[in-house]
């Protein structure tokens, strides 16, 4: 909770404290093996506890974690560094300096790798330390910023995405806009594409044909709560469907809307329950367990309702000729994505495969 706590997005949560020292020790009848013979439970009694935690904990994530600002940045210093990274491996190691970042790079990754792998002990703790101290975001910086400062001097064409990631990184320029910043807008964007997908009775089919193979399949993953055999929700579908079964559709849809003159990054979101298996246990018998869902509390509903119709991905762009508004980009991004989930579909048909 520190992280909400510092951001005012949380006053105060449940009583930590309180649900600790009401832990019980409980035998698990089920269990086989004997190392799970006996589970923590949380007590019943700290249910109104257990509640606020667990809806503050979600808070933090969909409005602080998931803010459309946090995944902007968090997205513009990935792409950056996979582009610089592509563009020193594709680079001959003879040219100067190249050879010596791509080396630093694969210092890094190597130390990583040893770092993970080393059992600490008195003898090596002190080393381990050190290594690990030079992975901070301080390395990342200087190597992005020794990369940016060559780019104002070589105005490199390039590598114009490159340098427009580097432009909002370094001055705090806005470069990328989003496309939508708050839930009623994404939501509007669905129903938009929603729209659309009726009117294309190809795609229409082959996403009700999806929930069909899905409910045989039983890959209840794939269909949300509120859907039905209904045309009103299939722009939720369709997200659905990309996120489940076409890994890398994000960047595939990027590469489609991107040009000379418009750069696009789509960026997820995932906005979870943060809830699998969590049960309670009344202190005044321990032969009563409680399993946390709608019977015992309307929270873990709430939560996996508003799951499912949070915000699912951000978009945004970089208008480099001036000549498009959000509504064109929105109309582009709505037209490749029902393009997108046509070609998916009628491959996935011909190979009989599914990418789950």
């Amino acid at each position: 909770m520190r992280d909400g706590l510092a951001s005012g997005l949380i006053d105060k949560t449940g009583d930590v404290d309180r649900i600790i020292k009401m832990y019980c020790l409980c035998e698990n009848p089920k269990a086989d093996d004997l190392k799970d013979k006996f589970v923590f439970l949380p007590s019943v009694q700290c249910l109104n506890d257990v509640q606020q935690i667990l809806l503050d904990r979600y808070r933090i994530y969909k409005f602080l974690v998931n803010h459309h600002k946090v995944k902007k940045m968090d997205y513009i210093l990935q792409k950056a560094m996979t582009l610089l990274m592509e563009e020193e491996c594709g680079t001959d190691s003879g040219e100067t300096g190249a050879a010596l970042d791509l080396k630093r790079m694969s210092d890094m990754v190597r130390v990583t790798a040893r770092v993970l792998d080393t059992q600490l002990n008195s003898d090596n703790v002190m080393r381990t330390k050190y290594q690990f101290a030079q992975l901070t975001e301080n390395w990342a910086y200087s190597i992005l910023n020794k990369k940016y400062i060559d780019l104002l001097i070589s105005q490199d064409r390039r590598l114009k995405t490159l340098r427009l990631l580097l432009d909002e990184i370094f001055t705090g320029r806005k470069v990328f806009e989003s496309l939508w910043k708050r839930e009623h807008e994404f939501c509007d964007f669905v129903t938009e594409l929603n729209e659309k997908i009726k009117l294309s009775a190809e795609v229409n089919k082959a996403l009700m044909d999806k929930i069909e193979s899905m409910k045989d399949l039983n890959k209840g993953q794939l269909i949300l709560k509120d859907i039905r055999e209904t045309d009103e929700n299939l722009g939720k579908l369709a997200i659905r469907y990309l996120n489940v079964c076409c890994a890398g559709w994000q960047k595939d849809v990027e590469g489609l809307l991107s040009d000379d003159s418009l750069i696009v990054l789509i960026q997820t979101v995932k906005t979870e329950t943060g809830i699998t298996d969590l049960f309670l246990v009344d202190l005044k018998n321990h032969q009563n367990k409680y399993e946390f869902n709608e019977k015992i509390s309307k929270v873990y509903d709430y939560l996996c309702l508003d799951s499912d119709s949070s915000t699912k991905f951000y978009v945004y762009y970089a208008d480099i000729g001036q000549n498009h508004n959000k509504t064109q980009i929105s109309n582009m991004l709505t037209d490749q994505i029902i393009e997108y989930i046509k070609k998916q579909t009628l491959s996935n048909a011909k190979t009989g495969n599914d990418n789950i």
